[in-house]
């Protein structure tokens, strides 16, 4: 995937989670957006250069669950063909 087209999808998700948070039609569902925006933000700073260490850790533990479930190649990562 072009980096581009991911960063203008990943905007969207954020955009979207911060709404549903924003919007309070099911504060039930508050928690599941905000575990998004956790991920998606730490993503976006990936992206730009910008990752805490924290960030890299939970990719790299998404990236080794991908890895063993035969998604991603061991000698890959899923981020790997983002150009």
């Amino acid at each position: 995937m072009v980096k581009s087209e991911l960063r203008s999808r990943l905007e969207e998700q954020i955009n979207s989670a911060a709404k549903a948070i924003i919007d309070k039609k099911n504060i039930k569902l508050d928690h599941i957006a905000n575990g998004k925006l956790g991920y998606l933000l730490s993503l976006r700073r990936v992206l730009d250069n910008k990752a805490t260490k924290e960030d890299l850790g939970l990719h790299d533990a998404v990236n080794d669950v991908l890895q063993l479930l035969g998604f991603v190649d061991s000698k890959k990562t899923y981020l790997s063909d983002v150009k």
